[in-house]
């Protein structure tokens, strides 16, 4: 079963089924949360993501996503970690938007790498020094691979 957590380790998560999305995500709203050029986000139910440690640490905050809804970020309360995102609006209010890079290692395998992106998003906000990536492009649903950006 994939658990992660935060990095001071007071916080810890874990969930028993295939993310329903994978996707490497460009929007300026990830940006600003994780403070870096992307964010891969992982799509499970919520129903399926149950928090084994530190659940009392986690604080979030809410405000307007570039989509249009509301979205809340939690985060541990101690180290600041950002475990995951929640989008309150139809279709994906009922999951969680797990961070990637909170994954635990697997056998050698780095957390980001256990569950890597298929999909990516918003690619017209890709940092202009990141290289293509042959993932599918998510704007406007056109659902073809991309090599360039």
């Amino acid at each position: 079963m994939p658990s992660g957590g935060c990095w001071c380790d007071g916080t810890r998560y874990e969930y028993g089924v295939k993310p329903l999305e994978r996707i490497l995500c460009h929007c300026i709203t990830c940006q600003k949360i994780s403070g870096g050029a992307f964010t891969v986000n992982l799509m499970v139910p919520t129903k399926d993501v149950h928090m084994t440690k530190g659940a009392e640490n986690l604080k979030s905050h809410t405000q307007d996503h570039i989509l249009g809804g509301k979205l809340s970020v939690y985060f541990c309360g101690i180290c600041g970690t950002c475990l995951y995102k929640q989008l309150h609006m139809s279709p994906f209010d009922q999951n969680f938007v797990i961070q990637s890079g909170t994954l635990d290692e697997v056998e050698g395998k780095l957390g980001a790498d256990v569950e890597p992106p298929d999909q990516e998003s918003f690619i017209e906000r890709r940092a202009g020094w990141l290289p293509p990536f042959e993932l599918i492009d998510m704007r406007n649903d056109s659902r073809k691979v991309v090599a360039t950006k």
